[in-house]
């Protein structure tokens, strides 16, 4: 089930930052990825 809010939110999220605050969506696209990781407690 993880795996589901995962994919959806590394999807979501850049194209809602990009749209809502005008931020690029490489950069927000490495936002989300990076938050995810820190809010997991690490990659592995």
């Amino acid at each position: 089930m993880m795996i589901y809010v995962d994919v959806g939110f590394k999807t979501w999220m850049p194209s809602h930052l990009s749209e809502s605050f005008g931020v690029a969506k490489g950069s927000a696209a490495l936002n989300a990825v990076l938050w995810q990781i820190i809010d997991k407690g690490g990659y592995f």
